[in-house]
C-alpha cells in the first residue's frame, strides 16, 4: 500500500501441520497495479513473503505461473517442473523454490506418505525371497536392512527394496516406496508356487525419513515397526516405518522436496523419477543392489549378461547446468533429430 492505494498483493497458503507436504506452501494471487509494474515492486513483494514464510517454518514454495511471466519467477530463483498446461484459459507452468537447505551438520525429517511396507512370513520365507530379489538375503542381514531390487523377467526394475530381518516376530520386512506396496505385493504373490510363505501389505503405517549425521539416534528414539538404512541426501539417514497414531519427536519436519533437492545435488537416483519399470539396474547405476555370486533370481539372466558385456545403451548421468530445465526436456546432437537423452530430476534452487 502506497499513500493509501493498494499497489500490489501476494498470498501464501501453507500446508497444514502433519500433512505429507508439511513445511511447504503455495504462492498465489500475485499482482501489481499495471501502472506500477516493471518497477521492482513485485520482486520485493515476493522476497518479503519468502522471508515471512521462512520465519514461520515454510521451507518450500510452489506456484502456478502464467507462462508469459515465468521469467519473472525464474529471476527470483524459482525452477519450472512438469509440462506446460492450461489454467483459466491461459498457458501455465508449475514452479518451485527451496527457501533454505538444511544445515549439513543438523538433522531433518520429512513425511514420505502412507504405506511402504510388506511382510513375508512362513518357514520358507527366506529361501523363497532369495529367488525374488537381486541381492543376498540368506546371509545375516544388517540391522538397517539390505538394499535389493525386485525385477521382472526381462531384468527391468519393478521396485527398490530394503529387506529387514525381524527375528522377534519371525518375519522379513520389505520396505518399498510408499504407494507402491500393493503393486509389489501382487507381483511377488504371483510368484509363490508351493512354498510355505506369504507376502502381505502391512496396513495403517506411514513412512518418515530422517536424514543427517545424527539421524540414527533421532530415528531410533521412536517406537517404530522397523528402521531402514536409507541415505536419501548424501548426509546419511534412516527411514522409520510407524504404526498409525505414532509420531516422530525431536526433529523438524520439512517439505519432501527440500530433501529431494539435496538428493539430486548428491547424485542419488530415485525410483519413479530417474528410473523405473523400463530401466535395467546398470542403466541407473544400481550396482550396490546386485549380488553377483548368488544363485538364480527373477531377472538374473539379463542382469548377468549385461554385467559381463559391461556396456549399456543408455546410462543415468548427474549433470550441472547453467539454467534449470523442466523435467522431460530432451537433448539432441547437432544435426540429429533423434533425442539422445532427457532430464529426469531437477533440484529446486
Amino acid at each position: 500500500i502506497e499513500e493509501g492505494v493498494l499497489v500490489g498483493c501476494v498470498l501464501l497458503h501453507p500446508e497444514r501441520a502433519g500433512a505429507p507436504n508439511a513445511g511447504g506452501g503455495r504462492l498465489f494471487q500475485m499482482a501489481v497495479r499495471e501502472d506500477r509494474q516493471r518497477s521492482g515492486r513485485g520482486a520485493r513483494l515476493v522476497r518479503h513473503l519468502e522471508a515471512i514464510a521462512a520465519e514461520r517454518g515454510v521451507h518450500h514454495i510452489h506456484l502456478h505461473a502464467r507462462s508469459a511471466v515465468a521469467g519473472f519467477y525464474d529471476a527470483l530463483g524459482y525452477t519450472p517442473y512438469g509440462p506446460e498446461y492450461e489454467e483459466v484459459g491461459l498457458p501455465h507452468v508449475s514452479m518451485e523454490k527451496v527457501l533454505a537447505l538444511p544445515d549439513p551438520n543438523g538433522t531433518v525429517a520429512a513425511q514420505l506418505g502412507l504405506g511402504g511396507l510388506l511382510s513375508v512370513t512362513g518357514p520358507d520365507r527366506r529361501a523363497w525371497l532369495q529367488g525374488m530379489v537381486s541381492n543376498d538375503v540368506l546371509d545375516p542381514l544388517p540391522p538397517g536392512g539390505r538394499y535389493a531390487l525386485v525385477l521382472d523377467g526381462k531384468g527391468h526394475v519393478l521396485a527398490e527394496a530394503r529387506v529387514i530381518d525381524d527375528l522377534v516376530r519371525e518375519k522379513l520386512w520389505i520396505a518399498v516406496a510408499p504407494g507402491t506396496e500393493g503393486r509389489v505385493q501382487r507381483h511377488l504373490a504371483g510368484l509363490l508356487v508351493a512354498e510355505d510363505a506369504e507376502v502381505a501389505v502391512v496396513p495403517d503405517v506411514t513412512t518418515v525419513t530422517v536424514q543427517g549425521p545424527l539421524a540414527d539416534a533421532v530415528a531410533r528414539s521412536a517406537a517404530a515397526l522397523c528402521y531402514v538404512t536409507h541415505d536419501r541426501t548424501g548426509l546419511g539417514g534412516l527411514d522409520v516405518v510407524l504404526a498409525a497414531g505414532e509420531s516422530l519427536h525431536g526433529v523438524n519436519l520439512v517439505h519432501p522436496r527440500v530433501l529431494d533437492s539435496l538428493r539430486i545435488r548428491a547424485g542419488i537416483p530415485s525410483y519413479g523419477s530417474d528410473f523405473g519399470e523400463s530401466t535395467l539396474p546398470q542403466e541407473a547405476g544400481l550396482h550396490a543392489a546386485i549380488h553377483w555370486g548368488k544363485g538364480c533370481y527373477v531377472g538374473q539372466e539379463v542382469v548377468a549378461r549385461l554385467g559381463h558385456r559391461g556396456q549399456t545403451a543408455r546410462e543415468l548421468r548427474h549433470v550441472r547446468l547453467a539454467k534449470a530445465l523442466p523435467v522431460g526436456t530432451e537433448f539432441f546432437l547437432s544435426g540429429d533429430e533423434r533425442a539422445v537423452g532427457h532430464v529426469t530430476s531437477v533440484a529446486p534452487r
